[in-house]
């Protein structure tokens, strides 16, 4: 029985500790972080981690913290050092985070031993991960990396196996310089700026990256932004396609093709005739917004395409 009980993955901390993080724009202190020590090469392990608690459900995980919290000192003190969301609360330094999930080892807190309950709901709703229906955890150094909405600046590619004692792990998604901050994407992050910040406000905070910096303070108004907008706005072909996917293929399909890939090329001249200052980065945003409109004309060519092979001719 205590063989079955040991962990199956061993925990594993790379080049990587928790720091304070500051704004780029403002340098103003935004919350903690997890950054590297030094250069990573991409694909490289960052960290593996098993969670501090897990359960069926996140309703069933309060249970599974609390009795935790009674027999483990280090649950405890990783509790005591994530975030509840209580924005009154002032946070625990980074290097009380690094002496609990970098190098604290485990015991059984002695009976007599001062505790104060946290708030389990607000720790829940700040660093739960929820890998599918029926499995939610909470982890310690995993919850230490902040949210980003850009490709670049999601640094971090997090892998979840739920059957291995729900192990997680990090590997860096490109090659990373010493000093810079990791992140990933707690959410799917190709809808729009005001879909990605109801999103983030879910997780208590408005997400003001790269990326949202630039849909918001950048984009509008320019001659790419009013395109993309005018593009997004074809709410008639939302509708079309709607009315197409399970229909046969027939000249519809490629009616709408036609007028996808229009929208898309207006997109793609726009952007070769936009004003000086932008990089390759903020243009590749714009086509980020516009990628349901290439999705939409790749399923309308397949329909061509299958259309085709069945002989049936289509203009």
């Amino acid at each position: 029985r205590w063989l079955a009980a040991l962990p199956k993955v061993a925990e594993y901390v790379g080049p990587v500790e928790v720091r304070w993080a500051h704004d780029p724009a403002t340098g103003a202190r935004r919350g903690r972080g997890l950054f590297v020590t030094g250069p990573v090469k991409a694909g490289s392990t960052l960290l593996a981690s098993w969670p501090v608690a897990q359960a069926r459900s996140s309703a069933e995980l309060v249970a599974a913290m609390r009795r935790n919290a009674r027999h483990s000192s280090r649950a405890r003190a990783a509790y005591a050092n994530l975030d509840d969301g209580n924005k009154e609360r002032v946070l625990p330094e980074p290097e009380a985070a690094n002496a609990v999930f970098c190098t604290a080892t485990d015991e059984a807190p002695p009976p007599d031993a001062p505790y104060e309950e946290p708030n389990f709901f607000g720790i829940i709703n700040a660093n739960c991960f929820s890998r599918q229906a029926d499995w939610a955890a909470v982890y310690g150094l995993p919850s230490m990396l902040n949210h980003d909405c850009s490709g670049h600046g999601a640094t971090a590619l997090k892998l979840v196996i739920t059957y291995l004692d729900g192990a997680i792990i990090f590997r860096a998604a490109r090659d990373l310089e010493v000093d810079e901050e990791l992140c990933h994407r707690y959410f799917d992050t190709e809808g729009a700026l005001s879909a990605r910040h109801a999103l983030s406000q879910r997780w208590g905070f408005l997400c003001d990256c790269r990326r949202c910096h630039f849909e918001a303070a950048k984009l509008p108004g320019t001659t790419l932004g009013r395109v993309v907008e005018r593009s997004l706005a074809a709410k008639h072909l939302g509708e079309q396609l709607e009315a197409l996917r399970a229909a046969p293929p027939s000249d519809a399909h490629v009616a709408l093709l036609r007028e996808l890939l229009a929208l898309c090329d207006d997109v793609a001249q726009a952007s070769t005739a936009e004003e000086e200052g932008w990089s390759d980065e903020d243009v590749g945003w714009c086509f980020s917004l516009v990628k349901p409109l290439c999705n939409a004309a790749l399923f309308c060519l397949v329909k061509g395409a299958e259309g085709a092979s069945r002989g049936t001719q289509l203009m």
